[in-house]
């Protein structure tokens, strides 16, 4: 598993078994970026911001898409979110 406690480079825990879970070198090679599922701004504290660059907030994702389509929505949920919510 990832440790959080290392920052944001998404270092692996080596102190954990990894049955189940991808770690960092199943991208390398792989030609898919690592997907936020839950993106930073929806963090309400640092610890969860810094939860959202954990290995387990991450899929495999085409760059094209996870760099084009998907970075415009989250752009604009963002805008959405920020305009409806933050300013009441």
């Amino acid at each position: 598993l990832d440790n959080a406690r290392e920052g944001l480079n998404m270092v692996p825990d080596h102190f954990r078994q990894l049955d189940n879970q991808a770690v960092n070198k199943d991208y390398k090679g792989s030609r898919y970026d690592k997907g936020h599922l839950a993106s930073v701004y929806l963090a309400d504290s640092q610890c969860c911001a810094d939860a959202t660059f954990t290995l387990t907030n991450t899929a495999p994702q085409n760059p094209s898409f996870n760099r084009g389509q998907w970075r415009i929505l989250e752009e604009k949920i963002a805008e959405e979110l920020t305009k409806r919510c933050l300013s009441k």
